[in-house]
């Protein structure tokens, strides 16, 4: 779950529309390597390449 990252009294939340498998590559001695997965909390502080849908 995402929690906004604004607090505006016009903004609703609701049911989930999309969902979507990621991949995360990192190099094998990055702190994340060694979990079994990393939230978007996690790469936060990281660079983030995404390469799009063509890409995959």
């Amino acid at each position: 779950m995402l929690w906004l990252s604004v607090a505006e009294p016009d903004l609703t939340v609701g049911p989930t529309v999309l969902t979507g498998g990621r991949v995360l590559a990192v190099a094998e001695d990055h702190p994340l390597a060694e979990r079994g997965t990393a939230s978007l909390e996690d790469l936060a502080d990281n660079h983030v390449v995404d390469l799009g849908a063509h890409h995959r």
